[in-house]
């Protein structure tokens, strides 16, 4: 119903619609897209909080402590350790990628390291691939299978390399996520560490 009201032409009295093509979310999420991530995190000063990047995104159920980065001695990495004092709390901390446009890459292999400090037996380091980057249970695809640093597999302070985890066809634009979880235990939680991101295509 074409109509005239508040001095313009317009559709007065719409009762159904349809987006034609893709929503403006999506084709923002699109235009940032990568194809390839490769960081060391050597040009972020120590002690840089990875939520004020442009690069990265971070999401966190406490307010106490976020992601961050860290160095020893020289080498740079991005770190994470809780420090609530509040009983019978669980925590989340995530740390976000930009979204990867996985429809532009046949064959994707995602690599990294990772290494753990004061062990506590329950805090636990996993990789996810999402949806959206703001945090939803609906959002997770999948735990991606990787090797991170625990006693079972490597001595504390040392790297661990994740092994590749492949991409072979999965399409969409989509994040990778590195979630950290855990709960009080009346002392500081388990530091871990992750260094060496890469995403890139492979030859076939």
């Amino acid at each position: 119903d074409v109509t005239t009201y508040f001095k313009v032409v317009g559709l007065k009295k719409t009762s159904v619609y349809e987006w034609l093509g893709t929503s403006a979310m999506e084709d923002e999420k699109l235009a940032l897209s990568i194809t390839e991530l490769t960081e060391r995190f050597s040009n972020y000063e120590p002690g840089t909080l990875l939520k004020e990047t442009d690069k990265w995104h971070t999401y966190s159920t406490s307010y106490t402590t976020d992601w961050k980065v860290g160095s020893y001695p020289d080498e740079r990495f991005a770190t994470i350790c809780h420090t609530d004092t509040f009983k019978n709390h669980t925590f989340e901390y995530w740390l976000i990628t930009p979204p990867i446009n996985f429809n532009r890459l046949k064959k994707a292999v995602l690599t990294f390291d990772t290494m753990y400090d004061n062990w506590d037996g329950e805090s636990e380091l996993s990789v996810i691939l999402m949806n959206e980057k703001e945090y939803d249970p609906e959002n997770l695809l999948t735990i991606l299978q990787a090797r991170i640093a625990s006693p079972e597999l490597i001595s504390e302070n040392q790297w661990l390399p994740s092994g590749e985890i492949t991409f072979n066809s999965f399409k969409g634009v989509s994040y990778l996520a590195f979630r950290y979880k855990g709960s009080y235990r009346g002392k500081r939680n388990t530091t871990f560490c992750i260094d060496n991101i890469k995403l890139q295509e492979t030859e076939e």
